[in-house]
């Protein structure tokens, strides 16, 4: 089933990124006016909005507002909120809705309980960092960044303490500690899982041989 709302999705908007509260009462996505492009592409700006959701009927309410609001220098995307409910992270940048190209993209993040930002200069990097997601304790969380060589993100994590302040990333461990600067791929939407990870045969021989 396929689940709309007119007062969501409209003509006069573009709406992007949508993630639901962990406990299914918001729905929260992103929006900018429309307008044309891609003449205008390095000029749209997006806010993030929540809905009330109502997760045993389905139906999304029509009372929106804006959480984060985005202004003439800044745009606001990929929208998470943690397992506990309590914070809302996101990444921001100069313009638009693809964070990973763009140098000047980081972090940040807001206590719904206080609507108040939280200092996030501790996670980010004079680099791209985006792409985050929260641990199902709502006490880490993993980043991508290219804060090593500017060319390729890499997988970070990073402790979030009860007062949401965040400490310093450290990159995914490696038995080389050299494998960090010599593999040749990016990693750009690390996610936490709780269970063991199986591969098929073929891909447990790629990974044996090198070949």
């Amino acid at each position: 089933q396929i689940l709309s709302k007119a007062s969501v999705i409209s003509e006069d908007n573009y709406e992007t990124f949508p993630a639901f509260s962990p406990d299914g009462k918001w729905l929260y996505y992103c929006n900018a006016p429309a307008i044309v492009m891609p003449d205008n592409y390095d000029v749209i700006r997006y806010n993030i909005t929540r809905v009330p959701f109502d997760e045993k009927t389905g139906e999304i309410k029509k009372d929106a507002t804006e959480v984060v609001v985005g202004n003439e220098t800044m745009s606001h995307s990929f929208p998470r909120i943690s397992p506990d409910g309590r914070y809302l992270m996101y990444t921001e940048t100069a313009y638009g809705q693809f964070p990973i190209w763009h140098k000047d993209a980081e972090i940040q993040m807001i206590d719904l309980e206080t609507m108040q930002a939280v200092d996030m200069s501790q996670i980010n990097s004079p680099d791209t960092d985006s792409y985050h997601s929260w641990s199902s304790g709502s006490d880490w969380v993993a980043l991508s960044s290219r804060r090593d060589n500017s060319l390729y993100t890499l997988p970070y994590f990073c402790h979030i303490g009860e007062d949401g302040k965040p400490a310093k990333p450290f990159l995914l461990p490696q038995e080389d500690p050299r494998y960090n600067i010599w593999r040749l791929k990016s990693f750009n939407v690390p996610e936490f899982i709780d269970g063991e990870v199986e591969l098929p045969e073929s891909v447990v021989e790629l990974f044996e041989t090198g070949k």
